[in-house]
């Protein structure tokens, strides 16, 4: 799959895409989530389906192609929401575009054999792929932040807004300070985000209120 990954420093017909009908992605990765985006936890499933309900309608808003970062986490579950509206043919052709913040990601990021196998289905299925920097560095993963707000016009989060300092309130103010449309989860702020199976809600919720 390496060879279907281009590298930025070398695409000379930008914006990627119609930057009208773009829309970009951000969120927590997954230690960071509710759960920890354990499938199967009521919590997960009900943040997942807010989240799906936000891409569909941005869809219904004429939006066709995505961005995803491919972080374990918020982008995967955005990325294997977009390719699970393909294969279904709910929404047409959606063209799904991986902002890869460096070669290497998939074995130095993403841990979970889950999430690697999530993540070299999304590279299948993707319309592009594309590496944002040429190796690792420390501000790798703003450079791939600042990439995608400059190539959309909206962008779907899930976030904890309490949590001001993580990467995704990065690129939840880069989007702000570009006037781009916004529609964020706050994570933060529903305790049925933190519902467990056995009907007790995670008290990474309530530590989350103490904080504030």
């Amino acid at each position: 799959m390496e060879e279907k990954i281009e590298n930025l420093s070398e695409i000379y017909d930008l914006p990627i895409a119609d930057k009208s009908k773009t829309c970009c992605f951000t969120g927590h990765r997954r230690k960071a989530l509710p759960l920890c985006a354990k499938r199967g936890e009521p919590g997960v499933g009900k943040y997942v389906d807010l989240i799906y309900s936000e891409i569909f309608c941005a869809v219904l808003d004429g939006y066709d192609t995505f961005i995803t970062g491919m972080a374990e986490g918020v982008d995967l579950i955005c990325a294997e929401i977009l390719c699970d509206m393909n294969a279904k043919k709910i929404c047409g052709d959606l063209k799904i575009i991986c902002a890869i913040p460096f070669p290497g990601q998939l074995d130095e990021d993403i841990k979970l054999q889950s999430d690697k196998e999530l993540y070299r289905r999304v590279l299948r299925e993707c319309s592009r792929a594309l590496y944002v920097s040429p190796c690792r560095s420390r501000d790798v993963y703003r450079r791939r932040n600042k990439f995608m707000v400059d190539n959309s016009s909206r962008l779907i989060g899930a976030v904890n807004l309490r949590n001001r300092r993580s990467g995704a309130m990065q690129t939840v103010n880069l989007a702000k300070k570009a006037g781009i449309d916004s529609h964020i989860i706050d994570l933060g702020a529903n305790k049925d985000f933190y519902l467990r199976s056995d009907g007790t809600i995670d008290n990474a919720y309530y530590r989350g209120l103490d904080q504030t």
